[in-house]
């Protein structure tokens, strides 16, 4: 998203992604709410899902565009290699996980419910995710805060 850059210039990553993940969560519950009471009927619910689809979209893009540089910013050079690395990893296995898991709770929920509903709760578990992604940003903005207090005393 090429407006990343200036909004972490702007506001910091941490709390970009902080702020991200609350609108994330907000959008989340939107969606969630209109596949357990939106229209019936398959033509409906993707016309009502579109609105709040696309500010997700853009809520996620400034999460994740400016993502990897706000982590390699608060590690050491030294292990820098490695951590990008093992971020590379992680990402990778987290979305196979990921999709994986609330892959088998939407069909498990869906055989019993029906797709609309299980599409609800896969999404309500999402938002733990994005509270996660949220809090793990805040601490990761304390961290940087801390050395740079650190930084300056010396």
């Amino acid at each position: 998203m090429r407006l990343a850059p200036r909004a972490v210039a702007r506001f910091g990553g941490p709390r970009l992604l902080a702020a991200g993940a609350v609108v994330q969560v907000a959008l989340l519950v939107i969606i969630a709410a209109i596949s357990f009471a939106g229209p019936e009927g398959r033509w409906q619910w993707e016309l009502w899902f579109q609105l709040p689809g696309i500010a997700y979209g853009a809520a996620l893009g400034l999460q994740f565009a400016p993502l990897i540089g706000v982590v390699m910013e608060a590690v050491p050079t030294e292990i820098a290699g490695l951590t990008g690395g093992l971020f590379s990893t992680m990402q990778q296995a987290s979305v196979a996980i990921g999709i994986a898991t609330l892959g088998g709770l939407l069909t498990t929920v869906a055989s019993d419910s029906g797709f609309d509903t299980a599409f609800g709760v896969v999404l309500l578990v999402n938002v733990l995710g994005a509270l996660a992604f949220g809090a793990a940003a805040l601490v990761l903005g304390r961290v940087q805060r801390r050395r740079t207090a650190q930084a300056d005393v010396r």
